[in-house]
């Protein structure tokens, strides 16, 4: 009867460890559900700024490389038009200098 007794004993410990594996296994389940959820809210939200902005989410890397070669070119505008200013006021500041 003592080797039934240890026997049981064993299935009870291996049992009750199981259940507490699984409580854990639960818990860690409902802990990801609950990122995964606020990932998906955090996406959303995201991808509707990213329209609101004037841009396609699904392909931001295009809008990222359009946006690029229109800074590109504004730059370089922008410095002509300084190169323009700077080369129209040289002969007064020299006269005056």
């Amino acid at each position: 009867m003592v080797a039934d007794d240890k026997g049981i004993e064993d299935v009870d410990v291996r049992f009750k460890t199981l259940l507490k594996r699984k409580e854990t296994v639960q818990q860690s389940k409902v802990q990801v559900e609950a990122e995964l959820s606020a990932r998906k809210r955090a996406l959303k939200e995201a991808m509707e700024a990213c329209k609101k902005a004037g841009y396609d989410p699904d392909n931001l890397q295009d809008e990222i490389s359009r946006a690029k070669e229109v800074l590109a070119i504004k730059l370089d505008n922008f410095s002509a038009d300084i190169d323009a200013a700077e080369a129209a006021m040289r002969p007064m500041l020299k006269e005056i200098g």
